[in-house]
């Protein structure tokens, strides 16, 4: 590999969905430091990012360049780190925090239940209002890992009971 892509960052697998029947890991690369907050930049902050395509590492080792809006989902597994990310922030307290058990139908039927957390200000609060803004990236928390589904790939959504606890805490 040649040294002009590499990047001093740290690596971290994720899981991503491109189309029905192909799903794949890659490695992405995060900043050790954020531009958005203390601590190193999450997943979700890569992925709701500018840069049209992204640089990756798939499993054989070699780099790829992937269209952010092609992914459909990206599944990152739990672990002490990713706990307590949240979408947005909420400078001087003033967006409200909203949690909400949603219902994600894609296309092809793909289905995932989970809970998303979102921050905006109070008159622009409801779940609608955060499924037709900005980031392109939604968070779907569940049990054992989160999801992050492009908006722009999902054909429904709808309130549901999750049943499944999840054990990070999104706050």
């Amino acid at each position: 590999m040649s040294d002009r892509y590499r990047v001093p960052k740290r690596k971290t697998p994720v899981r991503i969905r491109i189309a029905p029947n192909r799903e794949e890991v890659i490695s992405i690369f995060l900043a050790k430091v954020s531009a958005n907050h203390a601590g190193s930049e999450k997943p979700l902050e890569f992925f709701n990012g500018s840069d049209e395509f992204i640089a990756a590492e798939a499993q054989a080792g070699n780099i790829v360049f992937i269209r952010r809006e092609s992914i459909d989902v990206v599944t990152i597994d739990f672990d002490g780190e990713l706990e307590g990310i949240a979408v947005g922030t909420s400078p001087i307290g003033t967006d409200l925090d909203i949690k909400e058990s949603i219902a994600v139908e894609f296309a092809d039927g793909l289905v995932l239940e989970g809970v998303t957390h979102y921050q905006l200000p109070e008159a622009n609060s409801r779940l609608g209002d955060f499924l037709n803004g900005p980031p392109l990236f939604l968070p779907l928390y569940q049990s054992d890992c989160m999801h992050l589904l492009n908006k722009r790939r999902i054909a429904r959504v709808s309130f549901c009971k999750v049943e499944t606890p999840w054990r990070a805490s999104i706050t």
